[in-house]
């Protein structure tokens, strides 16, 4: 048994399937979670329009589970119970323990850079969805890095698109 660390895992299910079928999908990712893991917390964030397209869907069903569990167990066992899923559309996993403080001065406040709040990602992309520099952001490079760093998990999630076209709703 490995060291217990504090996990992350946002799911975007595939929203094809009738709502008791996302119920069921989700009753089932618990039951895993709940069996496997300590302290699970789940917040459920619904329906959203994904940025881009994923496999001809234009709209997904997102949670967010957040728990402690060993590495061995998140690393191998979840990830692969995850990867042959086939209601899951994408999910990203993430070791909060070795995750640095998001924290980054933005004109003289402290501000917390989170994948999830595409509001404050998007005030550092141009209008073609690039990362802006450090010349025109003024951040110092290592809160460049983690900039970078939640911009590409929020594209990964299709919560932010890749390029500067995106699907129309």
């Amino acid at each position: 048994m490995g060291k217990v660390s504090n996990y992350e895992l946002m799911v975007s299910l595939n929203l094809s399937y009738s709502g008791s079928d996302i119920e069921t999908e989700l009753k089932k990712i618990e039951d895993y979670l709940t069996e496997n893991v300590t302290d699970l917390k789940m917040n459920k964030i619904g329906r959203k329009s994904l940025a881009y397209e994923i496999n001809r869907k234009k709209f997904g069903f997102y949670m967010i589970y957040n728990f402690k569990a060993a590495g061995e167990f998140a690393k191998y066992e979840l990830e692969r119970k995850l990867n042959f899923n086939e209601s899951i559309l994408r999910y990203v996993m993430i070791n909060e323990d070795n995750r640095k403080t998001r924290e980054v001065n933005v004109g003289g406040k402290q501000v917390k850079l989170d994948y999830k709040d595409t509001e404050l990602l998007n005030q550092f992309t141009s209008e073609y969805n690039k990362i802006l520099p450090r010349k025109v952001t003024k951040l110092k490079e290592k809160e460049q890095k983690k900039l970078a760093r939640e911009v590409k998990l929020a594209r990964i999630m299709a919560l932010m698109p890749f390029e500067a076209t995106c699907i129309e709703n």
